[in-house]
Parts: C-alpha cells; sequence; structure tokens
C-alpha cells in the first residue's frame, strides 16, 4: 500500500521552474539543464520501480516514496522505504544507462556508455550510511526495535551489470528491478520469526509520515542566480512566449492570440519555487508585468493572506495553495 507516493520532488519543480525562466544564453544555462536531466533521471527511474512493487501483495507492504528524515545530526534521504511487520526495507534507486561495474577495491561505480567512462559514487556504500542512519533515527524516537535492510535497485531493464569480482553476497545488495519482487520474498522468508503487531506499524507509519522533511533549498543562491537574470511575464500555453497580456479579466497572447483566465497560475507557482512562497501586490505586478495595483489585488484576492503585515505591504501564501 502506497503511504506516501511517488510525488515529483520539490528540487526537481525548482529545475524545471528554472529551466522555463531563465534565457538561453544565461552563462549558467547548461549547468542548469545537466542538473535538470540528473534529476528526471532519478525520479523516472523511482516511478519505473512502482510496477515491480505493485506486485506484491498490497496488503503486507508500506510503501514511502522520497523521505527525508533527521537522525538527531544528519537529515538523509531515501527513495524508496518499505514497511512490513518483518521489517524495514531501505530501497537506493539508480537509472543509469549503459554497462556499469561494481568495483569493490576502489569503491566506485563505472558506468561505460559510447566508449566513455564516467564514475559515480559507490551505490553500496550509500545505502549503507542510509542503513546506519535509520537504525539511530529510529532509536532517537525510541521506536521498537525492527531489522533494517538495504537494497541498490539498478531500474533501467537495459543496463549491464558487472562485478568486479564474484562476491557471493552481490546479487543480495545490488538487484535489476525485475528481479526486486523476488528478493523482497526472499527477505520475507529470512526474518519470517520476527513479526511486528499492527498497532507498531501504525506508529513507525506516522512517526515517518510526521518527521519527513522535504529539502527547500534557494534554487537561486544554489546556482548562483538572482532575480533579476529571470524572463518575467505570463507563459503563452500555445506559442511558450512570455506574451500574455490582462485584458478585461482575461490573458490574451500578443503573438499567437490564444486567451486564458488562469494563465497566471503557472507564473505565479514559478514565483514560489524561484523566488518566495509568498508575494506581495507590487512583486506580482514586476512578475506578471501588469501595471494595475486593482488588477493585481483581484488576482491574489483568491490565494490566502499571511498573518502579518498591513494592506500596503500585505503578502499573500503562493505555496502550497497554489
Amino acid at each position: 500500500m502506497n503511504i506516501k507516493e511517488c510525488a515529483k520532488p520539490l528540487q526537481l519543480l525548482k529545475l524545471e521552474a528554472l529551466d522555463k525562466r531563465i534565457p538561453i544564453e544565461h552563462v549558467k544555462h547548461k549547468i542548469i539543464i545537466g542538473s535538470l536531466v540528473r534529476y528526471r533521471a532519478g525520479f523516472k527511474g523511482e516511478q519505473s520501480i512502482n510496477y515491480y512493487l505493485s506486485l506484491l501483495p498490497p496488503e503486507h507492504y508500506l510503501f514511502f516514496h522520497n523521505v527525508r528524515l533527521y537522525d538527531g545530526s544528519h537529515y538523509f534521504q531515501i527513495d524508496t522505504l518499505i514497511l512490513t511487520k518483518h521489517y524495514l526495507l531501505i530501497l537506493e534507486v539508480k537509472n543509469i544507462a549503459g554497462t556499469i561495474v561494481f568495483n569493490h577495491v576502489t569503491k566506485q561505480l563505472v558506468r561505460m556508455i559510447n566508449e566513455k567512462e564516467e564514475a559515480f559514487k559507490y551505490p553500496i556504500i550509500q545505502n549503507e550510511a542510509q542503513l546506519a542512519h535509520m537504525k539511530k533515527w529510529l532509536k532517537l524516537h525510541k521506536l521498537p526495535s525492527i531489522p533494517v535492510e538495504g537494497l541498490v535497485v539498478i531500474a533501467n531493464e537495459n543496463t549491464v551489470i558487472k562485478t568486479s569480482d564474484q562476491s557471493p553476497h552481490f546479487s543480495d545488495e545490488v538487484v535489476p528491478s525485475p528481479a526486486l519482487p523476488d528478493q523482497i520474498r526472499k527477505l520475507d522468508k529470512k526474518y519470517q520469526s520476527v513479526k511486528k503487531s499492527k498497532k507498531v506499524l501504525e506508529k513507525l507509519s506516522q512517526k515517518i509520515l510526521a518527521q519527513n522533511s522535504e529539502l527547500d533549498q534557494n534554487i537561486l543562491n544554489q546556482f548562483e542566480i538572482t532575480k533579476e537574470d529571470l524572463i518575467t511575464g505570463v507563459q503563452c500555453q500555445g506559442c511558450t512566449n512570455y506574451s500574455m497580456v490582462r485584458i478585461d479579466r482575461m490573458w490574451k497572447c500578443s503573438h499567437c492570440e490564444i486567451q486564458s483566465k488562469d494563465a497566471h497560475v503557472s507564473a505565479l507557482l514559478d514565483y514560489s519555487l524561484l523566488i518566495s512562497p509568498t508575494i506581495s501586490n507590487r512583486e506580482a505586478r514586476q512578475f506578471l508585468q501588469i501595471s494595475s495595483p486593482d488588477i493585481a489585488k483581484r488576482i491574489l484576492s483568491k490565494y490566502p493572506v499571511a498573518e502579518s503585515g498591513r494592506t500596503c505591504n500585505r503578502r499573500y501564501i503562493l505555496r502550497p495553495h497554489i
């Protein structure tokens, strides 16, 4: 059963908004695109394993996707966490194309594609670190002891997986996504003598959801970009130009003449992701490229008002309400 769905991560939403709002000729454009491609690939990989997880009986497993917890010293991110009556399973999902080699000596993952080699962080070490964080987190919150296991899942079914030696434990540490259900069934058998009550599972589940804290970085600071670098205005969904003009409570594209009642919603979402989750009337006028305070007030009236601030400097809450 999916307790926390595999929703698009906030960082990916921010990268997509930044990609739309940064000029192609900007010096950081290629770096942003590279980061966006990696995040999209990771998210696609996490989505792709859902099919194989759906082959398991849903009443026996609780799935939590994209969980970020704090163990008292460090935050740690889990791609997929599976809670059962017998154990906890942490999945580190990798969506890497080509031929990959797990080098146990150098502790590197090497990808070979198009006659090029590229080194990645060693996912087995990453997974082991997550296990240590998870055990520490359970202790921190005085939760019942439960076995914690980990698996590295290679999401791309066309990826060739190799290892630098013939370690007998490798197949228990790294699996291609089609083999995931069988590996989970093996763990079920391994821990069948361990059984937690429904009450314990509910307590664990509630604590995971309550303690989950999604990473919310200032993406402009991250890429050393100022808000003045961003393209402002309302984007036309037809021609994709930032050429929408507000006329008689409608947005009309000055380029292709497409009309929309709510084209500003996407623009305000971009603002909330890139600049601030709240906005003032003046800031809205600047970003939407409208001159009338009354029109801006009418648009913003559908959003909750922040508790602080008088009428002249009132701020409206865009996220998560948008």
